[in-house]
């Protein structure tokens, strides 16, 4: 605290805009859009991106040489009166041609974009800028005409930006892709242009939210042209052609709103697969047990109140508790390491034992807990706690130990005119684990319901 207190208010300014310039440079660093800051007379910054593209093999080939070294003597008058335009800290100039200088001497034609940033009291320049790509062939009699100029200047442009835009026809094929689609996609021009993406879903299928894939009908190019309406907001999964997927979020709408059914649609999009990613992270592991990834008490207990009161392929059917026999002896004699891998062993063999409907979760220490769901007859529910028993009672191997424990498992019916609360099935099922445990290792219990007033029943008593 001693030394908080004697840091200043100008010395934490200075931490914090040290940070903050540390963050934004590393955010520069990773940008795919080649970026460079000069003074006004020499280059400070440069990224890799525009690196490799002014063909050098590091920033010490460019960084503190004179800006001008890297512009087309016939473009830097142009540049040096863009950028006396700027006269305050945020201002950018429009698009413009630019011919750039490499480190060989060879020349290239780019479009550059300039931003004016104050610091410490003096302007800096960050220019994102990229070669100027072949324009797609217009009709047009006169080469270098207008049209072409125009197209390639709205293709460059387009590049520099960072979210992906594409233009897809009414037959669902791509017409354009800029480079951030193609980035993003995992592709190139040629791979796109011309990929039919909207009817057998096999090229780029799309997923919603949960994961399912849409449909024909559902594909966004469909709904907008069938509405007129733009589409924006959504978080959508998309299988590149690689086959990987990444989650992306964004807007489209018709090029020509008055003639839909034949217009052309405009998607932009941005990446968000890193933050998809986190979240469904956080997510699973707030839903999932840490030692055994198996689904933990609090999402157990919301699946089964949730079933208890539906119909059909996802009603509760069954409760089964679970105690494994000899864990505590496991971890009185070797240590809870030795018995921690016992419980991931036990939750994967379990779990390997399910039918597809099923859940098994850890419900707390060495206990846990089956949802049985939909129509299941009684010699189902036998036949799980048979593999149950099967698969806990093989010998455990863990370093050099060869470990046997077992299974107490105690059991609850559900039937569709069942009345008892999620609590009353839970506690039922536990009672008849307790009595499965008292008469001894690896032994099954159910709990029999009786007219009111009547105590409970073991078929097994």
């Amino acid at each position: 605290m001693r030394g908080a207190a004697l840091m200043s208010p100008t010395h934490v300014r200075h931490e914090d805009r040290a940070r903050a310039e540390a963050e934004y440079r590393r955010l520069l660093d990773r940008s795919p859009a080649p970026v460079c800051v000069h003074d006004g007379q020499v280059v400070v910054y440069i990224n890799p991106a525009a690196i490799r593209v002014l063909g050098a093999a590091s920033d010490t080939q460019i960084v503190q040489r004179p800006i001008a070294d890297f512009i087309d003597p016939a473009s830097w008058a142009g540049v040096r009166t863009r950028l006396a335009d700027l006269r305050g800290d945020g201002d950018v100039t429009d698009p413009a041609e630019v011919t750039l200088r490499r480190v060989d001497g060879t020349t290239m034609d780019a479009c550059s974009v300039a931003a004016m940033r104050i610091s410490d009291g003096r302007p800096m320049y960050e220019v994102i800028f990229d070669r100027i790509p072949l324009a797609a062939p217009v009709i047009d009699d006169h080469r270098g005409s207008a049209p072409q100029t125009a197209e390639r200047r709205l293709r460059a442009v387009l590049d520099l930006l960072h979210d992906g835009v594409v233009i897809m026809g009414t037959d669902g094929r791509f017409e354009f892709t800029n480079a951030a689609a193609r980035r993003i996609l995992g592709s190139n021009a040629d791979d796109l242009v011309g990929v039919h993406h909207s009817t057998s879903g096999l090229d780029l299928p799309l997923f919603d939210a949960q994961g399912q894939q849409l449909s024909f009908d559902a594909h966004p190019i469909r709904w907008i042209q069938r509405t007129g309406l733009s589409l924006g907001g959504d978080i959508v999964g998309v299988d590149r052609l690689d086959g990987k997927r990444v989650w992306i979020t964004g807007r489209g709408c018709l090029i020509d709103p008055s003639d839909p059914h034949n217009s052309s649609v405009l998607f932009s999009f941005t990446d968000i697969t890193e933050h998809h990613d986190a979240r469904e992270r956080l997510r699973h592991d707030a839903t999932h047990d840490w030692l055994t990834g198996l689904p933990n008490r609090v999402h157990a207990l919301n699946q089964a109140a949730t079933s208890l009161v539906t119909t059909g392929d996802d009603r509760l059917s069954a409760v089964l508790f679970i105690d494994l026999d000899r864990l505590k002896s496991v971890n009185d004699s070797h240590g809870h390491p030795v018995g921690d891998g016992v419980l991931r062993v036990a939750a994967q063999r379990m779990q390997s034992v399910m039918r597809p409907p099923d859940l098994v979760a850890r419900i707390g220490g060495d206990e846990f807990v089956v949802l049985m769901m939909g129509p299941t007859s009684s010699a189902e529910v036998e036949a799980l706690a048979g593999r149950v028993h099967t698969v806990l009672s093989a010998d455990i191997a863990i370093e050099t130990l060869t470990l046997q424990i077992g299974a107490s498992i105690g059991i609850t019916t559900v039937t569709g005119t069942d009345r008892r609360s999620l609590a009353e099935v839970l506690r039922d099922a536990d009672t008849a684990m307790y009595r499965a445990k008292a008469r001894g290792p690896a032994n099954t219990s159910y709990f029999e319901r009786e007219p009111r007033g009547a105590a409970a029943t073991d078929p097994n008593d």
